[in-house]
């Protein structure tokens, strides 16, 4: 199939209403301060590159429904974004096995992912491994320290998020052409939400 038709195919499959989600999931310890902090930043600089993107956040340890970090919260309001909803989530099997990529804040967030799901090496990475920025250079968490912590954390994401753009794009792009080219003829009626 020629770029064009696989073009054609999605551009139909996203208009029937039927969006192919291309999931990125940023992962910390507790998803109250770091993570909700990158996804936040995800909305803004990945969600534009389609309609398929879709961003959220987990933690290793976290518990269900605490609400972001009152620096984390204020930070990102004086930004532009809001965590005023956010409520805190574990990593779970079923999270990590239905995103597209996974990108922690750590290298040791990246491996106890690997060890507690082995099969998921091919889509997670550390943020900063991923963007290319600072191999290797992990985001320290500010749970608990002064606002200017919580900057740094901030601001230090922000430059990772916006240096990932182009590698996200590829990876919608490839991700595209792969759903274009094994799904049915869209205007057909044949597929089905959720396939």
């Amino acid at each position: 199939m020629t770029s064009g038709r696989a073009s054609a195919t999605v551009a139909g499959i996203l208009r029937s209403g039927v969006t192919v989600m291309f999931s990125i999931v940023f992962v910390c310890t507790g998803n109250t301060c770091r993570s909700p902090m990158a996804a936040d930043l995800g909305r803004r600089y990945l969600v534009p590159l389609g309609p398929e993107v879709e961003v959220s956040s987990a933690g290793l340890w976290a518990t269900d429904g605490q609400p972001a970090a009152p620096h984390a919260q204020s930070i990102v309001h004086e930004m532009g974004g809001d965590l005023g909803g956010h409520r805190s989530r574990p990593v779970t099997p079923e999270l990590m096995a239905s995103s597209a990529l996974v990108l922690t804040m750590t290298r040791r967030h990246k491996e106890e992912l690997l060890h507690l799901q082995p099969g998921l090496g091919e889509k997670v990475f550390t943020l900063a491994e991923f963007s290319g920025v600072a191999r290797g250079q992990d985001v320290e968490d500010p749970i608990g320290g002064p606002r200017a912590l919580y900057e740094r954390a901030y601001f230090q994401l922000e430059e990772y998020v916006r240096a990932a753009v182009p590698r996200v794009k590829e990876r919608v792009l490839a991700e595209r052409a792969r759903r274009a080219q094994s799904a049915p003829n869209a205007s057909d009626g044949s597929l089905q939400k959720g396939s």
